[in-house]
């Protein structure tokens, strides 16, 4: 199901930041991957990903919305 898919693609996103850990669209991308589990945690990576990259305006607009989300579906 779609847990399993989420598993896969994490440890994808995760194995990739092995090999290139300073990628901060792949840390915020982790990030909204890991939301659903823990806002906490997600918030947590998506500020790591600010900080790599604190000169990208598309980075810190999409922590910064990842941050404010609040995990309802807005239709």
């Amino acid at each position: 199901g779609s847990s399993l898919r989420r598993a896969n693609v994490d440890g994808d996103g995760v194995a990739h930041l092995r090999r290139r850990p300073a990628d901060a669209t792949a840390w915020l991308a982790l990030a909204w991957l890991r939301a659903p589990a823990s806002r906490a945690d997600a918030v947590r990576l998506g500020s790591w990903a600010v900080g790599l990259d604190p000169t990208s305006a598309g980075v810190r607009e999409a922590s910064d919305t990842l941050r404010s989300h609040d995990g309802r579906s807005r239709r």
